[in-house]
């Protein structure tokens, strides 16, 4: 794994020079002469414990979070096409409404030898343009939801690039705590002091890191968690609104047709 190899260069400080049993993958091992001083195989066998507990925390963290991006975009794409395909039905039952309506004013019509021309004439393209807006609206919904999610998902893969980006570079600031290969005394004793500078500026920058992600994967499952009832609410208030414009479409040419039979 990306972390475990770069975790594998990154602690391995001085094993073979300090002769600690370590593993034996060869990394940021000092040459030049061993160095037998107890203190300093402390330090560096905490330095060890402490960079690989961060680094498979971190590394856990960027796997949660690209899996919780690939799961708001795959729920967002399934919820965002059922909503528009659920909205279908009740649209093209509008249309029938209001053609139906049209019929029965026209039969009655006849039957009293009655014109009603002046009752029905542009009322059904009226009745589809309600339709059609109101399909738009829901498609609005819906772009505007997937959106949403696009966004935090990008975010999302963004700060997890950023956790392997981190785990990546790191080893590299290590190794500037590395003495020379004949090492002097003024760097030997600097080096504890150099590494533990190193993992507090990685371990806070990780910190802060693994803070966002988790942020992100709360949001991400609030999202995924209310998308699908968001986008029901939104589908269905647009479809009332609709289903009230057309009933007022009917009621118009009925109404009208009633006045007509009257005279």
């Amino acid at each position: 794994m990306l972390a475990a190899a770069s975790v594998a260069v990154a602690v391995t400080f001085m094993c073979t020079a300090v002769q600690i049993n370590c593993s034996p993958i060869q990394g940021l091992s000092p040459p030049g002469p061993v160095l037998e001083d107890p203190e300093l195989k402390t330090v560096i066998v905490a330095a060890q414990g402490s960079l690989r507990k961060t680094f498979s925390e971190l590394e856990s963290a960027a796997e949660s979070a690209m899996a919780s991006a690939r799961e708001v975009l795959e729920s967002a794409t399934l919820q965002a096409n059922l909503t528009v395909m659920d909205s279908q039905t009740p649209l093209m039952d509008l249309l029938k409404s209001i053609s139906g309506t049209i019929v029965t004013a026209v039969s009655q019509a006849r039957q009293f030898g009655t014109n009603v021309t002046s009752c029905i004439s542009g009322q059904e393209e009226a009745a589809r343009k309600v339709v059609k807006e109101t399909g738009g609206t829901i498609v609005g919904c819906v772009t505007g939801e997937i959106k949403k999610a696009v966004d935090l998902a990008t975010n999302m893969f963004s700060v997890a690039s950023s956790a392997q980006n981190l785990l990546n570079y790191a080893p590299r600031e290590f190794r500037g705590c590395l003495p020379s290969i004949i090492p002097t005394v003024e760097e030997i004793v600097k080096i504890p002091s150099c590494i533990g500078t190193e993992i507090s500026a990685f371990s806070t920058e990780a910190m802060k890191i693994a803070k966002v992600l988790a942020a992100y994967l709360t949001e991400g499952g609030r999202l995924v968690e209310a998308l699908g009832s968001d986008l029901k609410r939104c589908s269905e208030t647009q479809i009332e609104a609709g289903i009230r414009k057309v009933r007022q479409i009917e009621h118009s040419i009925v109404a009208c047709v009633e006045r007509q039979i009257r005279v």
